[in-house]
């Protein structure tokens, strides 16, 4: 019995070794400074080396991308049309902006270097005298001819009396015509626009509507060069070298004088003028023009759609255009274009 007990003692001895044992590796497992390290990683995989047809691809995408790079710049630089941030303008691109949008009263805008507004050419007035007669519009680039007053014909030839109307003249005799050497320009001188045989045809044709009449056959005419039985001083025919270029002659210079579309008389009528501006008296029309006849409109060359014996006429004591058969005379002023 006693080797039995001996043995069973042996035993349980054994078995709280174990346990012990067991307790004791189950601590140092748990415990991250006895931890069984991880293992390395595997090694990269070997670059392949690149062929020449990949190492191709890659300069040619490296070219592009270059290439794109300075597009971009070229794109967002002054020069190209397009007004980018910090640009006033670039090129003939002014966003819409005039000379009128800046400060002033008309003629052209430019953009300078830098994509900067060039003001220049601007022009604190919209009609420039040009002191040869003329007078220049710079909102319309038009040029127009400037009249002049006449004289009482018995007023004393020391101190003449400028007058447009006979009634002018009541203490000098009650006539008032042009001055010899400017009836061209003489404010009170009328023109036909037609010489139809009959007073005013109840027709409508082509015969009706060309321009027979004296505002062209001696008023555009002498403008421009043309020999008359009365001579005016400081005037020549137009001449050519070439049969077709002009180099000289005609009213300033030029020989390109012609009547003014309807359009182009409305223009330069002014609302701030005289009737227009609410004042009992005076024309809607700036002094730079010279004298202007309240009785009468001026042509235009602008016949009437509707029926060609009438042309359209323009009054500036009236905005409102009208139209009449052409065999009337009435006053004219003539025009041209600016280069």
């Amino acid at each position: 019995m006693s080797n039995l007990a001996a043995t069973r003692s042996s035993t349980s001895r054994m078995l709280i070794v174990v346990a012990v044992l067991a307790i004791a590796l189950s601590v140092v497992s748990s415990d991250p400074v006895f931890a069984k390290p991880p293992p390395p990683p595997p090694p990269p995989p070997k670059e392949k080396p690149c062929p020449p047809e990949c190492k191709a691809r890659i300069d040619a995408c490296s070219s592009s991308l270059d290439t794109c790079n300075n597009d971009l710049a070229g794109a967002k630089a002054c020069g190209n049309g397009v007004i980018d941030p910090g640009e006033d303008c670039d090129q003939s691109n002014l966003n819409g902006t005039t000379c009128g949008s800046v400060g002033f009263a008309a003629a052209a805008l430019n953009c300078a270097g830098g994509c900067v507004f060039d003001t220049s050419k601007c022009s604190a007035e919209r009609f420039v005298n040009n002191g040869d007669g003329t007078v220049s519009d710079l909102t319309t680039g038009l040029m127009w001819e400037q009249k002049t007053y006449g004289e009482c014909i018995f007023s004393p030839a020391s101190l003449p009396v400028a007058c447009l109307l006979d009634s002018d003249c009541d203490n000098y005799g009650g006539i008032c015509e042009c001055p010899y050497d400017s009836c061209l320009h003489y404010a009170g001188a009328r023109y036909t626009w037609n010489d139809y045989s009959t007073s005013c045809p109840n027709v409508a044709s082509q015969a009706t509507s060309s321009p027979t009449g004296t505002v062209f056959t001696e008023f555009l005419y002498r403008l421009n060069g043309g020999g008359s039985s009365l001579t005016v001083a400081g005037y020549s025919p137009c001449s050519s070298v070439d049969g077709s270029t002009h180099w000289g002659g005609g009213f300033a210079g030029h020989c390109d004088w012609r009547l003014p579309t309807i359009a182009e008389l409305q223009s330069i009528n002014d609302p701030t003028k005289g009737v227009c501006a609410g004042a009992t008296e005076g024309l809607c029309l700036d002094g730079v023009f010279g004298p202007t006849q309240a009785l009468y409109s001026y042509w235009s060359g602008t016949t009437d759609a509707s029926f060609s014996r009438d042309a359209w006429n323009f009054a500036f004591f009236n905005v409102i255009p009208l139209t009449n058969c052409k065999t009337l005379a009435l006053q004219a002023r003539a025009v041209r274009n600016l280069p």
